[in-house]
């Protein structure tokens, strides 16, 4: 693809976009409620994903050729290149999702909302409808909490997540040590 070249389809301004590791795939989301997944070879949408309710604000690429998408509805969805309707749907956000953010490694995603909460999701869950554990924030910058750290505001909420099995396992190990 030529530099400068544009990717046209969506009907309304795009408000997120995020290119793969890869640097041939890039997803796009919009005020029209669609999230795209483009081929930067070709210039052409690969995939026109309609889930949300309300505009895509946020889209992130994941490992392992997914991307997610959130927006005004609050819901986080996870896409695999090539399937028309998501692999995954985090839930737990009760305002719109304005940003998400891969961790370094690509085992975690964080997710920042309207309802002045951050949310980490580990990706390898298998159980991503669940939401995360949550943790009432404690001074600025840091988060009580006996699983896992996150930073946060000190007015709001930081989430943690853990799969559920995992989280069992720490509890019972947790109440073990403390008798």
């Amino acid at each position: 693809m030529a530099h400068g070249a544009e990717l046209r389809g969506h009907g309304g301004p795009v408000r997120a976009i995020s290119v793969a590791p890869d640097g041939k795939t890039v997803a796009t989301g919009s005020f029209d409620t669609k999230t795209s997944i483009w081929s930067l070879e070709t210039g052409e949408a690969r995939d026109v994903l309609l889930f949300h309710e309300g505009e895509v604000s946020a889209v992130a690429a994941l490992p392992n050729r997914r991307f997610a998408s959130a927006g005004a509805d609050g819901r986080i969805a996870i896409w695999q290149i090539g399937r028309g309707e998501p692999a995954h749907i985090l839930e737990g956000h009760t305002g719109p999702v304005a940003d998400l953010e891969l961790s370094p490694d690509g085992s975690m995603m964080a997710s920042a909302s309207w309802d002045t909460t951050v949310r980490l999701w580990p990706l390898a869950c298998k159980s991503a409808r669940r939401p995360p554990v949550r943790r009432r924030c404690g001074r600025a910058g840091t988060v009580a909490r006996p699983t896992r750290q996150s930073a946060a505001g000190s007015s709001g909420l930081a989430q943690t997540g853990d799969c559920p099995r995992r989280h069992a396992r720490r509890e019972s190990s947790r109440r073990r040590r403390h008798r």
